[in-house]
């Protein structure tokens, strides 16, 4: 059949699987590009975690900080991987054991690093972790003991600024299906600190920690009354007050003459805890002999070198005061001895502080300066029966753990591994006898069982300590403080004091 010029005759059957083949080719094309925005999207996330220089999970805080909550497997620091590897690997182990597993978080600022001046040192942060995971690790090889516990580390910030969106992803994980069922740590005592223990307290979320000690830091909300109490919030270690009546103790019979050096960054209420303190229990030695001198140790603010140069032009002079009452950190604390040194200063000089001087541990302090501090936990003091009655408990609760998990002793020096595996020892015990009975737990019930902890008849084991806690205060009883003498690079225990 002859067909009309321009016409295109196609029998029906072709036409159709022209118009399929047209369609299988839209549909490929569509698959082609749904396959690249799911190709560039993996990309822009991955790109995304590699432009903020954060590990999966991570954000960027206030001072564009890298902060988050991590199970192990995100990198805070890169000082802290071998144990965050521990951590992860243990936190794996128990996800396949099958019985109850809850979550306990280590609330810490984390020094970022090649920052400026932190409110912890990476050592310290490094010790509270271990801490944690000994406790950890000692709980979860108990064989039948129940719940097991799943540690997160919560970095909220190399000076805790981004506090508030860290403890809001921690009230978050209180639905999870491996709930949170307290916090431990919560920082130093600083403002925001305060800020994030009132916004766990809201949502029931009980709180032990580990190195709080400025006055009031505890469930009465002292420390800011205008704020109200903070339930639920515990500590296992004493607060300054008690440090100071064990420096004043110790220092009783010595004839001395003081200068109270104080720090008015007001922000830190361990500084400024530590200064009404020293003026309240030394004020007859203030009164016959001592002056007083301040410098603004804020962090950012300038200027305190030469402040520090005028204090020590001063300790220097002849017949001036031999003994300094340091009410500030330890973290200025070294530029402050460099202006004693025996170049600039012919005289001997001791200086008496807090607990916080015990980051000094790894520090070669010049020969005419000697410090005497008040520290939380002491592993020489600990191990000595002449300090410690339970030495036996702190070698088997502690040191053998330590070294079964192939942790160095150098970690041990500041006392803050020590105290968080109280802190971490305390919140398991807890959430142990909340179980008893009960199908299902939360932070509701750890912090209900946490008022049981309340006598001596349940008196916590810790590292070293025997120790209860104050049902109206929170604040520990029991427990012992240790006056430690630092010269040269050495340090040792003289004397002791029981809250």
């Amino acid at each position: 059949m002859n067909t009309p010029t321009g016409f295109d005759f196609r029998p029906p059957q072709y036409a159709k699987v022209v118009a399929r083949g047209r369609r299988m080719r839209v549909l490929r094309n569509v698959g082609a590009l749904l396959g690249v925005v799911l190709l560039l999207t993996g990309a822009w996330i991955g790109a995304g975690r590699w432009l903020n220089g954060c590990s999966s999970g991570m954000w960027r805080g206030v001072d564009d900080e890298c902060v988050g909550v991590s199970d192990g497997s995100a990198s805070l620091h890169p000082g802290l991987g071998d144990i965050e590897e521990k951590i992860e690997r243990e936190n794996d182990r128990i996800a396949g054991i099958g019985g109850k597993v809850v979550t306990v978080a280590v609330l810490t600022p984390v020094p970022e690093p090649g920052g400026e001046r932190a409110s912890v040192s990476l050592e310290q942060v490094r010790s509270k972790i271990i801490g944690a995971y000994l406790a950890q690790r000692k709980t979860n090889l108990v064989e039948g003991a129940y719940p097991l516990i799943r540690l997160v580390i919560a970095d909220e910030g190399s000076n805790e600024k981004s506090w508030q969106p860290v403890v809001e992803k921690l009230i978050g994980l209180t639905e999870d299906e491996q709930p949170l069922v307290a916090v431990t740590g919560l920082g130093v005592s600083i403002g925001e600190t305060i800020d994030a223990a009132h916004l766990l307290a809201r949502h029931d979320i009980p709180m032990v920690g580990a190195v709080l000690t400025a006055d009031g830091l505890n469930m009465t909300g002292a420390v800011r009354s205008e704020r109200g109490p903070i339930r639920g919030l515990y500590r296992v270690s004493p607060s300054n007050h008690t440090e100071v009546l064990a420096l004043h103790e110790h220092l009783a019979t010595q004839q001395r003459k003081y200068m109270l050096v104080r720090d008015q960054n007001f922000n830190d209420f361990y500084t400024t805890g530590l200064r009404d303190d020293f003026a309240e229990v030394f004020s007859a030695e203030l009164e016959s002999s001592g002056v007083q001198r301040s410098f603004d140790g804020t962090p950012g603010i300038n200027g305190t070198t030469n402040q520090f140069n005028e204090i020590g032009n001063e300790l220097c002079s002849p017949g001036t005061p031999d003994t300094v009452l340091y009410a500030g950190r330890a973290s200025l604390l070294d530029a402050f001895v460099e202006k004693l040194r025996d170049r600039y200063c012919q005289k001997q000089i001791t200086v008496v502080t807090g607990s916080d001087a015990a980051k000094l541990a790894n520090t070669e302090l010049p020969q005419n300066v000697d410090v005497i501090y008040a520290a939380l936990a002491d592993p020489k003091a600990l191990g000595d029966k002449r300090f410690n009655v339970y030495a036996e408990d702190y070698r088997a609760n502690f040191d053998a753990y330590r070294q079964r998990e192939g942790i160095d002793s150098r970690d041990l020096g500041n006392g803050w591994a020590i105290m968080e595996f109280d802190a971490m020892t305390a919140v398991v015990l807890a959430a142990q006898n909340a179980l008893r009975g009960e199908t299902e737990i939360g932070p509701a019930e750890v912090r209900t069982s946490l008022v049981g902890l309340t006598s001596e008849r349940s008196a916590v084991t810790g590292a070293g300590d025997k120790f209860y806690f104050n049902a109206d205060t929170g604040d520990p009883v029991g427990r012992t403080i240790h006056v430690i003498h630092r010269f040269g690079n050495e340090s040792e225990p003289v004397d002791k004091y029981t809250s």
